[in-house]
């Protein structure tokens, strides 16, 4: 699965954004995309079956479970205290 592929389209568009902003020359750009490629070809099997799975659910419109909410809420406070870590 390429790097295009595992993101959502926001995130999509934004590293597009970025590789249009790196010079064509001396292949920059190429060796760029082939970092991302590289780097969405390593995650572990375990992680890719997880984000391919989530995302199936959300592109289906599965978002309405019981508890779902209070889910993505602790997912994003956790979130939110490892980014204040950095």
């Amino acid at each position: 699965m390429s790097w295009q592929e595992r993101l959502g389209e926001g995130q999509r568009k934004f590293v597009e954004d970025i590789l249009a902003q790196i010079p064509e020359t001396y292949g920059a750009r190429q060796a760029f995309d082939n970092i991302l490629s590289q780097l969405a070809d390593s995650l572990p099997k375990e992680v890719s079956y997880q984000v391919r799975k989530l995302k199936a659910l959300e592109d289906a419109g599965v978002d309405n479970w019981e508890w779902y909410d209070d889910a993505m809420e602790e997912l994003n406070a956790n979130d939110d205290e490892d980014d204040d870590e950095d």
